[in-house]
């Protein structure tokens, strides 16, 4: 029944005159809605009221968009298009057609606006969901959808926008009762929902970073080359749970900045009614919003709500131990408090080293605030504690020479010595005022200024920040190396801030200038392509297209194997390396070989590719390889007399028709051996 009535409507009902009304409608049917929301504003007394109901109408729609896009991909449902004869009027779309959302969208757009108009005549509102229903019947009559995908799709948007607006009527309700916690979980719900949606959809590939996280991950350990075990354990956990998927590693990120910001806001408003002592109770709630949309919005924390590298963990580990630190020194030898604090800084400690600085903030605090506590055995208890979590790491480099302490120390350019760089260090201050926002990078040294006499949040920023401007002196600084010393800091911020919020109007327009700005370039990173960024200046770039080259390789990889030859996958960067583990079809083995004598990686420290070329070489007799390179450069002199043919691409690593970066690709065809060569340095 669903083709034959297909069918009416796509040949039966067709003739050039409607052909240009539906075509109207499917392309710019959401321009009838226009006058009806006119005619809202005006009906409506209270405008407030009127634009809080345009937020609600826009967000359903966006939420409603995005289900119907999951439900198509449960149901892969193919388009009548791709499947019967059709008449082609404006084209067939590839992606799948269970349910439509156009429908679904404009149902969505009806029932709200239908909703809201209590006041209007019948007509108008029996007039908004004939506009919907005849959107709907456009798809059918286009041929791009079955009646089906249209009932449906209309069912959800219903469902959708009743939701909606049953959710808004509560928070309003909860609004009225409690507004800073209806405004932190509101804010939370829709940051996170955000993410992910731009994890599904917003074309953003696994790092290589994360990448190289999860193929730590197929191989668990105590701990790693270059970092702790943490990353791994947690991207195992979720994988193993959710599947080897972006969003079962990334949705830890989602979690975690969450948690978080959250932490955040509690402690910046504990700490805020002791300075803002004869303020109102609700002061502090505001500081903590204010902290709370810092860390949301500033690029330096938001990144980590999305990707999901050591640093998200970091974060999350830093804020949650100033928590505990400062409850357990304010309530004086409480035992729990010490206990949660060393467990903290333990799992810290397992994501990133940097951890460390905590410890040596907390002494700093201690030796000025509170040297009593010094004397007493709580500190050194969670300290102990701390380094028994750690001690799978040490066992770990005891027993593989220390490798990471020699990492840590060659990425530190330990091995120099004291030279001084002031392009360093101008690149480093430059970065800090990029990734902070011009403005907020002003008002955190005000704020510095402004209160010194405020240790526990001077303790736990300058330490830090002191010491990576020093080390940029000596070398080069990655930008989001001294990013614990900016949570604290985020705390006295937020305090100075609302201060000058309560006597100046000028203090408010600078705070909303800042997060405006903040929000730009969080939207420029997150979709450069719509504002036309160059590759070279977009900050996302190293993140896009790897799924896209996979593709291409696997095309080759499949061809190979259909030829029942065995073949190996290998590069000369453990970026490429892990990329291609992760997105080619079966997540096979992939090996990174030594072709310039670079410094060591995580794949040197497991097998050999020789030993497992010789293994295949023994059980097939005959083998096949792919090499992908980090670069264009051409690499066939190396293989040149280790096979018996050999073919070379080029490879371009793109993403929304822009070149990112272009890669040697070289297939070997009996391959004997590997040009690999030891590492010269950590």
């Amino acid at each position: 029944m669903d083709e034959i009535v297909f069918q009416f409507f796509n040949n039966t009902l067709a003739n050039p005159y409607l052909d240009i009304i539906f075509v109207f409608l499917t392309s710019k049917g959401y321009l009838i809605f226009l006058p009806f929301i006119i005619y809202l504003y005006f009906l409506m007394r209270d405008k407030r009221a009127f634009f809080a109901s345009m937020v609600v109408f826009t967000i359903a729609i966006c939420l409603n968009d995005w289900i119907s896009t999951e439900i198509k991909g449960i149901f892969e449902r193919l388009r009548p298009c791709l499947v019967h004869q059709f008449r082609d009027v404006i084209g067939c779309s590839s992606s799948y057609s269970m349910p439509s959302n156009h429908s679904s969208n404009a149902f969505t757009a009806s029932t709200i606006l239908f909703f809201l108009s209590k006041r209007a005549r019948l007509f108008i509102k029996a007039m908004v969901f004939t506009v919907a229903f005849l959107i709907g019947l456009s798809r059918v009559y286009l041929g791009v959808h079955y009646p089906t995908d249209v009932i449906a799709g209309a069912l959800i948007g219903i469902l959708v926008a009743t939701a909606s607006i049953y959710g808004f009527n509560k928070l309003t309700h909860h609004f009225r009762q409690r507004p800073f916690e209806t405004v932190l979980f509101f804010s939370t719900i829709a940051f996170s929902l955000f993410r992910i949606y731009y994890i599904r959809h917003g074309g953003l590939d696994l790092s290589p970073d994360e990448a190289h996280y999860w193929e730590w991950s197929r191989r668990p350990d105590w701990s790693y080359y270059s970092k702790g075990p943490l990353v791994a354990w947690l991207i195992g956990l979720s994988t193993y749970l959710l599947g080897n998927t972006v969003l079962a590693i990334r949705i830890l990120s989602v979690i975690f900045h969450a948690l978080s910001s959250l932490l955040l806001y509690n402690l910046t408003k504990q700490i805020a009614r002791l300075t803002l002592k004869n303020g109102h109770p609700d002061d502090a709630k505001r500081c903590g919003l204010i902290a709370f949309f810092s860390l949301q919005i500033v690029p330096l924390f938001s990144v980590y709500g999305i990707v999901f590298t050591i640093d998200t963990l970091l974060l999350f580990f830093w804020t949650a131990s100033l928590f505990a630190f400062y409850k357990a020194t304010y309530n004086n030898g409480d035992y729990r408090y010490w206990f949660l604090l060393g467990l903290l800084i333990g799992f810290g400690l397992l994501a990133k080293y940097t951890m460390v600085f905590f410890i040596v903030c907390a002494f700093i605090y201690l030796l000025i605030a509170h040297r009593t506590i010094l004397l007493k055995p709580q500190p050194y208890f969670a300290l102990i504690l701390s380094l028994f979590i750690f001690s799978p790491v040490i066992y770990w480099n005891w027993s593989n020479d220390w490798v990471s302490l020699r990492h840590t120390a060659g990425h530190a350019n330990i091995e120099e010595g004291f030279k001084i760089s002031l392009s360093s260090f101008f690149e480093f201050i430059g970065s800090q005022i990029g990734v902070l926002t011009p403005i907020l990078f002003i008002m955190l040294v005000m704020a510095f200024v402004k209160l010194k006499d405020r240790p526990f949040i001077f303790s736990f920023s300058m330490p830090v920040l002191c010491f990576f401007v020093l080390k940029s002196l000596q070398g080069k600084v990655q930008a989001n190396w001294a990013m614990p010393g900016y949570i604290s800091a985020l705390i006295g911020l937020s305090i100075h801030w609302y201060k000058g919020l309560t006597v100046s109007k000028r203090e408010s327009r600078i705070l909303l200038s800042t997060f405006l700005i903040a929000l730009l370039i969080n939207l420029v990173g997150l979709y450069p392509h719509f504002f036309h960024i160059p590759v070279k200046f977009d900050p996302s770039h190293r993140l896009r297209g790897w799924s896209n080259l996979a593709g291409d390789v696997d095309i080759i990889r499949q061809g190979l194997l259909k030829r029942d030859e065995p073949l190996i996958i290998f590069s000369d960067s453990y970026q490429v390396a892990s990329e291609m583990a992760f997105y080619l079809k079966d997540n096979p083995k992939t090996y990174s070989i030594n072709l310039t004598g670079r410094r060591m990686n995580q794949y040197d420290l497991w097998q050999n590719p020789m030993d497992e070329l010789e293994r295949l070489r023994n059980q097939y007799g005959k083998i096949n390889g792919i090499f992908v390179g980090s670069t264009r450069l051409d690499y066939s002199s190396e293989f040149a007399h280790r096979c018996d043919r050999i073919e070379k691409k080029m490879l371009d690593l793109s993403h929304k028709n822009r070149v990112i970066n272009s890669h040697f690709l070289l297939i070997c065809y009996n391959l004997t051996s590997l040009p690999h060569r030891r590492a010269v340095s950590y």
